[in-house]
């Protein structure tokens, strides 16, 4: 019998709020997940094999997305905040050569390739994406050795965000605090820019 992959997905309801939550193994093709992103009841989910996932149906049903992605590995996925048509993934070959930062627009139907200012020629591996949840063209890309880049337009484009924390660093995770921005404390100190960042 041949063993498939399993994703977990939380499932609460209203009448349910203050009961445990209950996981349930939902099976999925693709290989492995190895990340999961949602937004306004819409789920992706990257896989080690078989590119993104989309879930409509708080994750009973998935359809699968390969158009741009074949033969990659999908490190993360980040939906745009209020809009789940818009979704980025970071992915590398089988061989582990990064690919950069890949973006759908039609809801995972199809990818391209956004990594204008990351490395052209040779992406650099990103290895978090976070959304600024106030301004939707806004996002950051974590890095591993090169610190952290900003896009003002939906990834057309990027430029490094490394004031005060130098260049040459290894950022493995990004949480935007939004309520420490205009000046009020934080990292990087532009306003809406508040960060907490892990550093290898």
């Amino acid at each position: 019998m041949k063993t498939l992959p399993l994703a977990l997905v939380l499932g609460l309801s209203a009448t349910a709020a203050l009961a445990a939550p209950v996981w349930q193994p939902l099976p999925r093709f693709g290989g492995p997940a190895t990340a999961l992103a949602a937004s306004s009841g819409v789920v992706y989910t990257g896989t080690e094999t078989g590119g993104v996932f989309r879930s409509t149906a708080g994750g009973a049903v998935w359809r699968p997305s390969e158009e741009g992605l074949q033969a990659l590995r999908i490190l993360k996925v980040a939906a745009q905040p209020g809009q789940p048509a818009v979704v980025f993934a970071t992915a590398q070959t089988i061989s582990e050569q990064s690919v950069g930062v890949l973006r759908s627009t039609d809801g995972g139907l199809s990818w391209t390739r956004v990594n204008h200012g990351l490395g052209d020629s040779q992406p650099l591996e990103v290895t978090a994406l976070v959304f600024n949840p106030f301004d939707a063209g806004t996002l950051y890309a974590a890095t591993s050795g090169f610190g952290v880049y900003k896009s003002i337009n939906g990834g057309v484009g990027w430029t490094p965000a490394n004031n005060g924390l130098g260049a040459a660093l290894s950022i493995t995770a990004l949480a935007l605090e939004p309520f420490l921005g205009s000046g009020r404390g934080g990292w990087p100190g532009e306003e809406g820019d508040s960060f907490v960042a892990k550093i290898d």
